[in-house]
């Protein structure tokens, strides 16, 4: 059954101010604000791609993009400066120049061939159906050398009727709906829409919505940051890994915690997860295609649906956790003790296996920084040692 069209537009009339240019011998880099480059393949002209994310109807489904474009020329002649290959950081001597695609370059055909696309269809917090598209501010005719300023994009979505619509919940929190309304409304872009596409179950004084997950050992440590949490209105589970493993079926411990966590998504309302410890203390998931990564436990509907809040705290004792505690406390108390510097600074943490033994380290002047060292009686299975000792910071956060 085809359903009614959905419609939006998308501006780039900014552009004189959102557009940044830097020439690199004879070619042209391009920027745009709130826009990514390096989205196009290797050869092909790097220009910046703005992402969006629309809600949709969860009975309907995508069949096709259509679009109008307004434009306008850019003044003067450009080459754009060609994707070049990756390459790791921690090698000094760059690959060699990638020329540009001579076929691209000559071409009378706009490149890309499609101004907006649809990239992904996934469900947010079970069953608000997002689309995500990648939408060019900027077209490159390489016959002429010329840019193309899409100004003004209107999009239509021609959908019909889909069988799949997600998964509601049970139950949310009252706080947790809020929050999920909250950050609904920060991700998508027709966010006019919430009230009539969103869906959301009702409020219950019963929902479970914060679970932390850790071992036997470490639950007594885990109980002041609870509390915390429960003075904020959050209805907060501690579970350990030993009843959850023998309690819920699976191939392996990981495969248990994701069917336990299915379920409490379900049933008991859980939204946020709290994996208190190290890999060692809790299994990570384990994806084919990505190798061992948390973001599988957060997706319940499918496999690209985003439906619980995952984080991880590599704790491995409960000194750590008391540290990692009080810091936050004290942070959320009093942020900076009414001092807004802190806005301004960022702690970057980074490991590269392939440099030296972690005696040297290169950075900006000005950086305050710190080597952290690697826990050599962690044997990891693919035979290097890629366990940092957590970090307290102490030193370099100064409260």
């Amino acid at each position: 059954m085809v359903k009614a069209d959905e419609t939006y537009s998308v501006s780039f009339q900014n552009w004189n101010d959102d557009l940044s240019t830097k020439q690199d011998g004879i070619f042209t880099k391009f920027t745009y604000d709130r826009c990514a480059n390096i989205i196009y393949n290797q050869s092909e002209p790097d220009l910046p791609v703005k992402t969006i994310h629309l809600i949709i109807p969860r009975h309907e489904k995508v069949d096709s993009l259509t679009y109008t474009v307004s434009e306008t020329t850019l003044v003067g002649h450009y080459l754009p400066y060609p994707v070049q290959e990756e390459c790791d950081t921690c090698i000094e001597d760059y690959s060699q120049f990638v020329p540009p695609d001579s076929e691209i370059y000559s071409d009378t055909i706009p490149f890309p061939e499609k101004v907006a696309k649809i990239v992904n269809t996934r469900f947010y917090d079970g069953a608000n159906k997002i689309i995500t598209i990648q939408i060019s501010p900027l077209s490159f005719v390489g016959a002429d050398t010329l840019i193309y300023v899409n100004e003004i994009i209107n999009l239509t979505i021609h959908t019909s009727t889909s069988i799949d619509t997600g998964k509601i919940p049970c139950m949310h929190s009252l706080i947790g709906n809020k929050s999920s309304l909250y950050a609904l409304k920060a991700l998508i872009e027709n966010d006019a829409y919430i009230s009539s596409y969103s869906v959301f179950p009702s409020s219950s004084t019963i929902a479970r919505d914060y679970i932390i997950i850790t071992q036997d050992s470490l639950i007594d440590y885990w109980c002041e940051f609870a509390e915390w949490k429960r003075d904020k209105s959050y209805k907060v589970r501690i579970r350990n890994v030993s009843w959850i493993t023998s309690t819920y079926g699976g191939t392996n411990d990981a495969e248990k915690i994701k069917n336990y966590l299915t379920i409490a998504f379900t049933d008991s309302g859980a939204q946020y997860v709290l994996l208190g410890g190290d890999f060692l203390n809790v299994p990570a998931y384990e994806s084919y295609s990505d190798g061992l990564i948390d973001i599988g436990y957060s997706h319940i509907v499918s496999s690209t649906s985003l439906d619980l809040r995952v984080m991880r705290i590599p704790v491995v004792c409960g000194t750590d956790i008391t540290n990692w505690t009080k810091k936050l406390i004290q942070y959320e108390k009093n942020p900076g003790y009414g001092n807004t510097q802190y806005l301004d600074w960022g702690l970057f943490t980074a490991a590269d296996i392939a440099t030296d033994e972690g005696t040297e380290i290169a950075m900006a002047a000005g950086h305050t920084y710190a080597i952290l060292f690697e826990d050599e009686s962690c044997e990891f299975e693919r035979d290097c040692n890629c366990c940092p000792e957590h970090p307290t910071a102490e030193g370099i956060i100064d409260y």
